[in-house]
């Protein structure tokens, strides 16, 4: 029994000494990366307390109504309300990781209050009683530190991954830029030459987004499937494709492995990468889910470009109606 105290005791030294000062130092490290990723978090939170408030705002005025119909659209307007204060106490659980000082000395607290219970336990020797109320103790804080431990390794690889994204967006626009130079140089030297992609566009529930007079129209409050695709009708190949579409903060976009979603404070990012796409191709994507939080008209933002596709900018609006009983009728019974 006294040696496996001895052995918890050096343990306990061991991540006083060694582990979280290396966490402390990846900390430090990658300060760029935990910058942008607490920018990141607090917009979250800042927008999806704009959104809570205005689906209570739409609770409110839809309880006015006293109808059996209007009693679930309700439900389902608390099931969003909670999704959302959910998501809202993840993203400062996660902005509460990211200041290094703070998380330094709290896991140097518990861990010396956790050796402070093995000191106590090796000298209460005749006492078993507080002896094991020590080892107890001593156990919850060191088990306190375990856990936070593993959500910090996981805040790093989190950043890490942040900081690797901005590399590779950094060296492709930088590539991007020495294409251009090589491309216009070679334009030069041989007076014609006809390398990129001209007859591509991105397309949202079958309508081709050429032009800026695209409308698409949803529901307020109703969660929508986006159909995205590409729509490829030139002779070449297309490679390395990236499309990007930027959304009013007022739209919730359902986070799905397929597609990134970058937040910032005027606007929400999704982005969709594709290596190629073949000559006169259809090539139909994962949808996009989105739920409007307000009525009203919004534009839609969208950009096309890859290895030999000029950027080509575009954008569409969605109009925005307010949700009906007939809306709620086609939603519960699509639910059964």
């Amino acid at each position: 029994m006294e040696l496996a105290i001895q052995l918890y005791g050096y343990l306990i030294l061991t991540f006083l000494a060694i582990v979280t000062p290396i966490f402390g130092i990846l900390l430090s490290i990658f300060r760029e990366g935990l910058s942008k990723l607490s920018t990141q978090y607090e917009n979250e939170i800042a927008l999806t307390k704009g959104n809570i408030k205005k689906q209570a705002e739409q609770i409110a005025k839809t309880e006015e109504a006293n109808t059996a119909k209007v009693g679930e659209l309700i439900k389902q307007l608390e099931k969003g309300r909670k999704t959302l204060e959910k998501k809202e106490k993840v993203a400062k659980a996660k902005l509460s990781y990211l200041n290094p000082r703070t998380q330094i000395l709290l896991l140097f607290s518990l861990l010396s209050v956790s050796f402070v219970g093995v000191i106590l336990a090796i000298l209460c020797k005749d006492c078993t009683f507080y002896r094991g109320l020590s080892i107890v103790i001593s156990l919850g804080f060191f088990g306190t530190v375990l856990v936070r431990l593993d959500k910090l390794l996981g805040v790093i690889i989190e950043v890490r991954k942040t900081i690797d994204e901005d590399r590779k967006e950094r060296e492709a626009d930088r590539g991007e830029r020495e294409m251009r130079t090589i491309e216009l140089l070679s334009t030069l030297a041989k007076k014609e030459l006809d390398y990129f992609v001209k007859d591509i566009c991105i397309t949202v529930n079958g309508k081709d987004i050429k032009d800026d007079r695209v409308e698409i129209e949803v529901s307020n409050n109703v969660k929508s499937s986006l159909e995205i695709a590409v729509n490829s009708s030139d002779d070449m190949m297309a490679k390395n494709i990236e499309i990007a579409f930027a959304f009013d903060p007022s739209f919730v976009i359902e986070k799905k492995k397929y597609y990134e979603i970058y937040t910032e404070k005027t606007h929400q990012i999704v982005r969709y990468i594709l290596k190629f796409i073949h000559a006169k191709t259809y090539m139909l994507f994962e949808p996009l889910i989105v739920t409007p939080m307000k009525e009203g008209e919004f534009e839609v933002k969208t950009v096309i470009k890859g290895e030999n596709i000029k950027p080509t900018f575009r954008k569409f609006k969605l109009k925005v109606r307010k949700i009906t009983l007939e809306d709620i009728e086609k939603k519960l019974l699509g639910d059964k």
